[in-house]
């Protein structure tokens, strides 16, 4: 589409080398080692276009575990050679093709960081990676302080269906932040970081000497640790209240893949913005 390049699976444009896909495909990747408390391993969920699993590799991590299970979109994540710093080529990379959730059930290995960024959860075979279950999944194979790092939309969802995800995500993880992408007045994703452990940002301005953390994160914009705060949300304290009442999404209700078909294509960013605003603004000065 004229200078943009993206990739589309099962009919749906999942990522491209926009700017408006790119903060998110990107910061996947770095807002977890900036946070983390360990950054030995990784395991990201989704290659598609190699631009988070790229990102990733641009800090001190060892070693960066992918599960993909579309086998097509290695070859056409050639065509993003141009802005995904060629992460095949590093040899800290492992891509396996396979489903997550089997990977998840039998892997031994246990992860400093987990990045799921699947497709929306109202594509058909999609949903069950925002299920209850799955998250579960994800907390099991998580070290002793690792991260579960989750991508969800505003838009194409209700701000009900919205906040059963976050509620499912919350009931999982007992310490979780919240982050918009582009800053908390603007931006069409969330970032999700869940934990067993305490989270906080505390790390983040020493993190961000780093020069290619500098390099990788000023190709979105951000230049300081002061943009990166800027993302920040909040924290399960307010979270928490905010979701009580949703109806938590499982494998057994499917509530999300039987309900989100039907708002897909109605205009509902406005108001989840506004939902995600009022979260953040009485929970400025935290983090």
């Amino acid at each position: 589409n004229g200078d943009t390049v993206s990739m589309a699976i099962n009919g749906r444009t999942n990522a491209s080398d926009s700017v408006y896909d790119m903060p998110t495909q990107v910061m996947l990747g770095q807002l977890p080692v900036l946070i983390a408390p360990q950054r030995r391993n990784a395991l990201v969920i989704g290659f598609a276009t190699g631009v988070t699993v790229g990102a990733i590799l641009q800090s001190p991590v060892e070693a960066v575990t992918c599960v993909e299970l579309e086998p097509a979109t290695v070859e056409g994540s050639e065509f993003f050679n141009h802005i995904n710093n060629r992460p095949l080529d590093d040899p800290r990379t492992r891509l396996i093709i396979d489903d997550a959730r089997t990977y998840l059930r039998v892997t031994p290995e246990l992860y400093d960081i987990i990045v799921s960024e699947p497709s929306h959860p109202w594509v058909p075979g999609v949903a069950n990676l925002f299920t209850q279950e799955f998250f579960e999944l994800g907390r099991r194979r998580l070290s002793e302080q690792g991260i579960f790092v989750q991508w969800v939309q505003i838009y194409q969802l209700s701000t009900e269906s919205l906040r059963s995800v976050l509620a499912t995500y919350s009931r999982v993880f007992p310490h979780v932040l919240v982050f918009r992408v582009g800053g908390v007045n603007k931006g069409k994703d969330l970032l999700l970081f869940g934990s067993n452990r305490p989270l906080s940002l505390d790390a983040v301005r020493e993190r961000f000497a780093d020069p290619r953390v500098q390099t990788e994160l000023a190709r979105i914009n951000v230049r300081s640790d002061v943009d990166v705060r800027s993302w920040f949300v909040c924290d399960e304290s307010r979270l928490g209240p905010a979701v009580a009442g949703a109806r938590i999404n499982t494998d057994d209700n499917m509530h999300i893949e039987t309900t989100v078909p039907r708002e897909a294509f109605r205009p509902l960013m406005q108001t989840n913005a506004a939902w995600v605003e009022a979260l953040a603004s009485r929970d400025r000065g935290r983090g």
